[in-house]
């Protein structure tokens, strides 16, 4: 088994997958989405939730994307194929939603954190599996179709979209981009500061 620290530092966003291979089936995955979501939760609202999408599902949700990509002009005239060929790259699709306050900003934002801590443990999981995901956002989690397809609460919201199954074999991840540590971390009050 990898140490906590080799999966953070080996997991990367699989960007290509392929969808004849098998990903992980639902037990599987409500396995995983069980323990993610021993996540931090201020307050204990459990505001995650997460919808499966296996087979042909992924086509049907995909037809109802480029409909409503083309009827609210997120799509040219005639790319709807390529729209609805979007929910098709991975074997297995999870929208995770979250359910809030939404007249509340402070409990909005402990609430969509709280999601993408339990998205970010969702992706060791599966990388300690031996699968790759990828996160994704963008005009899709925007959608009104697709949430009305896969039956969510009144007031949820779609905060991601893990595509997850395993990459090709002959596709390699381009190199990791991050700054430097020193870049990003501080110590101690301003005027403290060397």
């Amino acid at each position: 088994m990898l140490s906590l620290s080799t999966l953070v530092e080996e997991r990367r966003s699989a960007a290509l997958l392929d969808p004849e291979l098998p990903g992980p089936d639902f037990d599987e995955v409500k396995s995983l989405v069980g323990l993610a979501i021993l996540a931090p939760n201020h307050k204990y609202t459990f505001p995650w939730r997460f919808h499966v999408a296996f087979g042909e599902d992924r086509k049907e949700l995909g037809r109802l994307f480029a409909e409503e990509a083309r009827a609210r002009d997120w799509a040219a005239e005639g790319t709807e194929h390529r729209e609805a060929q979007k929910l098709l790259r991975a074997p297995v699709l999870i929208f995770v939603g979250m359910v809030t306050d939404p007249i509340n900003p402070i409990r909005r934002q402990e609430d969509l954190l709280a999601c993408g801590a339990a998205i970010e443990n969702l992706l060791l999981l599966f990388q300690e599996r031996g699968y790759d995901a990828m996160w994704r956002t963008g005009r899709m989690t925007a959608s009104q179709a697709i949430p009305a397809a896969l039956g969510y609460e009144a007031g949820e919201e779609t905060v991601g979209i893990l595509y997850v199954g395993r990459r090709p074999a002959t596709f390699s991840p381009p190199p990791r981009r991050r700054p430097p540590v020193d870049d990003v971390i501080s110590c101690g009050l301003v005027g403290a500061r060397s």
